[in-house]
């Protein structure tokens, strides 16, 4: 029996919703306007027609495909964060709430110095480049890097997309030493992690999270990660390291251990405010769910010392 597309809409809404989906409304949407090829305001100007058998079958599939474990972004191959809209692959994790938390840091000290250069590491596939760049209201050099041409390929989209003329992506390793990567006033690494902060609320973790095997090697990745930013922070300049794990071994004990290979940084307290139930301490902040209703992360500025 034929179905109009407003009716399917909500039909997929109450799936969702039955299945416990927080978000049922804007993913029942945006996987009905992807499965339709139409957009938001298409859908809801016919949402009178019917929808062929074909497109009602084509939607009933990602939303089985969905039910079963596979994010909507991945499935669509695109999200908005924070307003700005973003390519996505599976190859990078899906943007999260924390990553705002994680510029505002960044944020706060670059705007007590005027233009400037910015170093985004890890940064497929854009959203804080793009965060970032629009605080910093186009100006000064902010270099985007990640470790693969696909990866970078995202961000250069999303530059494109918004028009921005002062990013430069780039395909950078990040673990190893890069003679084209710039000194920086302010470097984020939003760090590859073990993602055991939002298990919970991103199925994509489990089509990214690494085997017990791997821990060490991902430690180190994020050490030699660390050690590049500090080859390239200028002297007074910031960084701000981030991952999405309540591991104490990735986030604490490792900027404890930069610390110590690097006595010239120092932990600081940073420009804007951490939000309310963030617990911290001399080595960082973090986000436990239960006590902040966010996702998991941690988040740690430091501050590198002139001579």
């Amino acid at each position: 029996m034929a179905t109009t597309y407003n009716n399917l809409y909500l039909d997929i809404r109450q799936q969702l919703r039955r299945a416990g989906i927080e978000e049922a409304t804007l993913e029942a949407r945006e996987l009905v306007c992807f499965g339709t090829n139409k957009s938001r305001e298409e859908l809801a100007r016919d949402g009178g027609l019917y929808a062929s058998p074909e497109l009602e079958h084509r939607v009933r599939d990602l939303v089985r495909r969905h039910l079963e474990g596979e994010p909507v972004a991945y499935l669509i191959g695109e999200w908005e964060f924070y307003g700005l809209p973003l390519d996505i692959s599976r190859d990078v994790l899906i943007p999260r709430p924390d990553t705002e938390v994680l510029a505002e840091q960044a944020i706060g000290y670059i705007k007590t110095l005027g233009e400037c250069r910015v170093l985004d590491l890890c940064a497929a596939p854009g959203g804080k480049s793009l965060l970032l760049i629009e605080e910093m209201g186009d100006e000064g050099r902010l270099v985007s890097c990640d470790v693969s041409e696909n990866r970078v390929q995202l961000i250069r989209k999303a530059v494109e997309r918004m028009g921005f003329a002062h990013v430069e992506p780039r395909v950078s390793e990040g673990t190893k030493a890069d003679a084209d990567l710039p000194m920086a006033d302010a470097i984020l690494v939003d760090a590859p992690c073990s993602g055991l902060g939002i298990l919970a609320k991103k199925p994509d973790i489990r089509y990214k999270t690494l085997e017990k095997a791997r821990h060490d090697e991902l430690l180190a990745t994020q050490s030699a990660i660390l050690d590049t930013a500090a080859a390239h922070l200028k002297e007074g300049g910031r960084l701000v390291y981030s991952t999405c794990t309540i591991d104490p071994a990735e986030n604490e004990e490792q900027v404890r251990a930069f610390v110590g290979r690097h006595p010239e940084f120092r932990v600081v307290t940073p420009d804007v405010r951490f939000p309310a139930g963030m617990t911290v301490g001399d080595w960082g902040a973090l986000s436990v769910p239960t006590r902040t209703g966010m996702d998991g992360f941690f988040l740690c500025a430091m501050q590198k010392r002139d001579s």
